[in-house]
């Protein structure tokens, strides 16, 4: 089967990259033939970035705890993960060429895909999603047999944050999904109360794959072992 899917678009964003190579390693290892969506990265606004370091300025103030404010890496910083991420998905992650506008979506008539997947990551989260309508396939006609299916979806929070408008639309498109998976249980409760539709619980695609196909990923760009520090960084406290 030829499967396309369709997630956020990669930004530096280790975990995104990670799922995405996951979800399709999985797929090919069931025979399927798997294409990504690439898509542009949008540029982060520069008042985002203010609030973001006021924000956590005020929080290490206000616990008079040591806390690293600078949350944003320095332009030289940003190339050398950019330049490592590209190469990486160049290597491991098979893509359709650049989308730099969601209305390209209405092109991938063009490649024939059997399937369409959205997922993982927080692809049902409105204010990360360039284009809600596209994560629920809006771009398909509705005759279409194309079938569409969504795999560890996520709306990224517990609470509901559609407008009503975006919540009548992507009801009426999820109901002609295929299948409907999410990442979380919140979100099984989420899609029953909001869009109708019984969703079922899985897997982050990340969890799909062996461990020593990540070990693999890592000894063939024989790196040297480092002596220095492990940092953690940890979500949620429990």
């Amino acid at each position: 089967m030829k499967i396309g899917i369709i997630t956020l678009p990669f930004n530096n964003n280790y975990g995104g990259v990670l799922q995405a190579y996951a979800l399709q390693s999985a797929l090919r290892r069931q025979g399927h033939e798997v294409i990504t969506i690439y898509r542009h990265n949008p540029i982060m606004p520069f008042h985002i970035r203010v609030l973001s370091s006021v924000n956590r300025l005020f929080k290490s103030i206000r616990s008079r705890k040591s806390m690293v404010i600078r949350s944003w890496a320095t332009t030289r910083e940003e190339l050398i993960i950019e330049g490592h991420i590209n190469r990486f998905i160049r290597e491991n992650i098979s893509t359709t060429p650049l989308f730099k506008n969601e209305r390209d979506f209405a092109g991938l008539s063009v490649y024939g895909f059997d399937a369409y997947i959205v997922g993982s990551d927080q692809v049902w989260r409105s204010k990360y999603s360039p284009s809600l309508r596209n994560h629920f396939f809006g771009f398909i006609n509705d005759a279409d047999k194309t079938r569409r299916i969504s795999y560890a979806a996520s709306f990224g929070v517990e609470n509901w944050e559609f407008t009503q408008g975006q919540t009548r639309e992507c009801s009426k498109l999820v109901s002609m999904f295929n299948a409907v998976s999410v990442r979380e249980d919140s979100a099984v409760q989420l899609c029953k109360e909001n869009l109708g539709i019984d969703a079922v619980q899985v897997l982050d695609p990340t969890m799909l794959i062996e461990k020593e196909e990540y070990i693999s990923l890592v000894e063939r760009d024989k790196i040297a072992p480092c002596n220095g520090t492990l940092l953690t960084y940890v979500l949620d406290k429990s």
